[in-house]
């Protein structure tokens, strides 16, 4: 035989024994039994998943777990929210730490006591800090009552639980000494300490810390385990500041509007200390027309600005815009710069109540600026907080917008309903309620008071035929298209006309406007007879990006239009659909628990 097939043939009858070999061990071997999840486990988990979508990343990492040493029939879960993921918050939940956050045994809030140790499901003993009725667990705070699972208990909470050192009983509590000065000029040198302010503090879950008054050297201390707190100043004929841009004055773009809430973060452990200020008001019956005037310019030309600039952030990226990492924080000043001149409005309002015309005639044009500002807000949020007159206080109905607006179209003279009109048509399409926008928009037109200017002439002069509100001076370089800046114009009118005909089935009344507009620049008619309702739609589209871009309406409309996610896509950070609203800022949840938080967005 030959040599070399010799060799081949040993070699294929030693492989063929070693597989035979693999095979029996394969079969002799047993084979290992999938790890059994506990009951109790099972249970929290689809608990979990049906009602607290906000802890997700927290339940995959949970469902990893070795947990079928846990024997226990009920057990308290602390589940971290998907809130802060991929921050230092969430730093180091993994299969091991997950266990950290599971204690044998139901715990009530109120049953828990400061000092006292729970042992979790890993061996660990986790501290109970307790600062009046806030709880926290070795530092990190429990947010709100418990969501049951069985007879088992699930709270959450903002961050990962840290690991203690044996042995360790301090609790870990942050002190926030503030110190509250009275200003009686622009600067800190003539400061003194305000005895007898009441201090509202709050934690980061919502849940009132205590209820404070300022000592003789103007100062509290309050005591907290959470890493943000709240807190509100009252004293009876004072207003709140805080110097936001850190340049030892304070001015009037620094106050807090009445009933606002600031706020103060820890980064890292310690203590802080933080100043505060308060003015005397001046007594509305001492203010002059004049000033009166200058105040409120000066205030509705801020938030027409800041109107501008956010629907420039979120629409074009304005300013190097994240929504990842800025959403937050432009919310929260846009709001807090909205209401401020709400308030100051209010105040105005009252004033002008019972006095000569002039007051009377300056009470409506504040009345009207109010409007648009609710109306933008609506915009942004898809919800608004609207001062009720009868109650003298804020609510957050839809209703009480509306009956709002109805009682300015009433009340307003005759040269003044046209601005009214608009804005009641531009609330009622935002709402989809395509009838009572038609009406409003037919009403301003068949006023015959208004008439198109070209485009590029309408901003030249601040008072024209296609302007119904104006009035302000426009120095914003970035933005500006002219000398002035008019917040309704007569073109929008013929727009929400020919999209609210258009929806109602009105196919000829649609494309009436359509054209007009385009002759009044100039142009080729755009929308032919026989145009279908998607072509109107198209042209509407078209008309709004051509003559309205840039002023403060792109992102309420596209979205009203269903085109904002295609317009922005995967730009700026922009997820859909939880970026199509701002969220609720959440000073002004806790201070209105009514007004909810928009999908997507948790505290």
């Amino acid at each position: 035989m030959n040599k070399k097939l010799l060799v081949y043939l040993c070699g294929v009858v030693i492989c063929f024994m070693a597989a035979c070999s693999d095979n029996e061990d394969e079969q002799t071997k047993p084979q290992e039994q999938p790890k059994e999840t506990p009951e109790v486990i099972t249970e929290v988990v689809e608990t979990l998943e049906e009602t607290v979508p906000q802890a997700s990343d927290f339940v995959e990492v949970l469902k990893k777990a070795d947990l079928t040493g846990v024997t226990a029939e009920k057990i308290t879960v602390f589940a971290v929210r998907n809130e802060l993921t991929n921050t230092r918050a969430n730093v180091g939940l993994d299969t091991v730490s997950v266990k950290r956050h599971i204690v044998v045994g139901t715990h009530k809030k109120e049953e828990l006591t400061d000092g006292q140790k729970l042992t979790s499901v890993s061996g660990e003993q986790l501290l109970v800090s307790k600062a009046g009725d806030e709880i926290s667990i070795n530092g990190v705070v429990v947010a709100g009552e418990p969501v049951q699972a069985g007879d088992s208990y699930i709270y959450v909470v903002p961050k990962v639980i840290p690991a203690r050192e044996p042995g360790s009983s301090e609790p870990i509590l942050h002190y926030t000494t503030l110190k509250v000065r009275k200003l009686t000029g622009d600067d800190y040198g003539t400061s003194s300490p305000l005895e007898g302010v009441v201090v509202k503090a709050l934690n980061s879950t919502r849940d009132s810390l205590a209820r404070y008054e300022t000592n003789s050297s103007g100062e509290v201390t309050i005591s907290h385990a959470s890493d943000t707190i709240f807190y509100q100043l009252y004293k009876a004929g004072y207003q709140t500041y805080v110097d936001w841009n850190v340049d030892g004055k304070i001015d009037e773009n620094e106050q807090i509007p009445e009933g606002g809430l600031n706020m103060v973060i820890y980064t890292a452990s310690g203590n802080k200390t933080e100043s505060c200020f308060m003015k005397e008001e001046q007594a509305d019956d001492e203010m002059l027309l004049d000033e009166a005037k200058e105040q409120w310019q000066s205030c509705i030309k801020s938030f027409y600005d800041q109107n501008r600039v956010l629907n420039q952030k979120l629409c074009y990226g304005f300013g190097n815009f994240s929504y990842r990492n800025d959403i937050d924080s432009c919310s929260y000043e846009y709001w807090r710069t909205a209401y401020k001149a709400i308030d100051l409005g209010v105040r105005l309002q009252k004033k002008g109540v019972n006095v000569d015309s002039s007051w009377k005639d300056f009470s409506n044009s504040v009345q009207i600026d109010m409007s648009l500002i609710y109306a933008d807000i609506l915009g942004f949020y898809s919800k608004v907080m609207i001062w009720d007159a009868e109650s003298d206080r804020f609510v957050s109905d839809m209703n009480a917008l509306i009956q709002s607006l109805d009682k300015v179209v009433k009340e307003l003279p005759e040269q003044q309903k046209g601005a009214a009109y608009a804005i009641a048509a531009r609330v009622y399409l935002s709402k989809k309620e395509y009838q009572k926008a038609y009406g409003y928009c037919k009403k301003v037109m068949d006023m015959g008071q208004y008439a198109l200017v070209p485009n590029k002439d309408v901003f030249d002069s601040q008072v024209n035929k296609s302007v119904l509100w104006s009035g302000y001076k426009d120095d914003n370089l970035a933005l500006k298209k002219g000398t002035y800046y008019h917040p309704v114009r007569y073109q929008e009118v013929l727009l929400m006309y020919s999209e609210a005909a258009n929806e109602l089935g009105n196919i000829s009344e649609a494309i009436a406007p359509l054209n007009l507009i385009m002759r009044s620049e100039g142009k080729a008619e755009i929308a032919p007879a026989g145009s279908t309702k998607e072509e109107i739609r198209k042209y509407i589209n078209t008309l709004f990006d051509t003559y309205l871009q840039h002023e403060g309406l792109e992102y309420q409309t596209w979205r009203r239009w269903g085109i904002l996610d295609a317009k922005i896509g995967n730009k700026f950070g922009y997820q859909s659909p939880k970026n199509s609203l701002l969220p609720i800022p959440k000073a002004i949840s806790i201070q209105y628990p009514e007004m909810t938080q928009n999908p997507g967005y948790y505290y």
